[in-house]
């Protein structure tokens, strides 16, 4: 993959480029769910909303390989058999598997998101260490720090400006309370995946609802 941002829509209308493409998976009874192979996007996404049949499975196996681009399977369920298989069914592929596949052949890690504890370049780094290449799931910050450590989304309005943060490659603001809301916008978030030098893969609605705040020199 290209160490750039790659777009993902949940809705499949996606202006932005390069794309990555959603909807491929597998139906409640097992079996692989009809897609057309894209022909406007750099990778499809695979998810494990439902586990494959055996002939799910084989389905799978044929329709991916006929694919050559970047393959990237979003599996939440960890050990399934089935899934593991696909994913070693794909060697020689580029192949983006989750922290719980990484012992299937694959190119690169999905890791993140990154919550926006201590300095993002350290983080990344040693999510390197342990897994080799990575791509990182862009999501961006909106996230509340409270004294003691305590961290949680921020679900209410964002200020109007902020001021940088050098660690965190994003804007944070202090509130009375103490608390620090850490917050992305569009510059801030491509700034953050530049520097990270990965492939990044990012939301095309959480890219379009970021902000352009004012930021405060210091």
């Amino acid at each position: 993959m290209k160490k750039c941002i790659y777009f993902v829509s949940n809705s499949g209308a996606c202006p932005e480029e390069p794309r990555l493409r959603r909807g491929y998976g597998f139906l409640r009874d097992g079996g692989w769910r009809p897609a057309e192979l894209p022909l406007d996007a750099e990778g499809v996404i695979v998810d494990d909303a439902f586990l494959p049949s055996q002939r799910g499975l084989d389905e799978a196996i044929r329709f991916l390989n006929a694919w050559n681009g970047v393959i990237l399977l979003d599996f939440e369920r960890a050990g399934a058999s089935r899934l593991s298989q696909l994913a070693a069914a794909l060697a020689g592929k580029e192949v983006v598997v989750p922290p719980a596949y990484a012992a299937c052949p694959h190119s690169a890690i999905l890791i993140g998101p990154w919550s926006g504890r201590g300095a993002f370049s350290r983080w990344l780094h040693a999510c390197q260490a342990r897994y080799g290449a990575v791509v990182l799931d862009g999501a961006p910050l909106r996230t509340l720090m409270r004294p003691g450590g305590g961290c949680a989304l921020w679900c209410a309005p964002l200020p109007d400006s902020g001021f940088p943060c050098a660690g965190a490659l994003c804007l944070h603001r202090r509130n009375a309370d103490g608390s620090v809301l850490f917050w992305d916008t569009k510059q801030t978030l491509t700034v953050r995946s530049d520097s990270a030098e990965v492939p990044v893969v990012v939301f095309q609605e959480d890219w379009s609802a970021l902000t352009q705040p004012t930021a405060h020199g210091g």
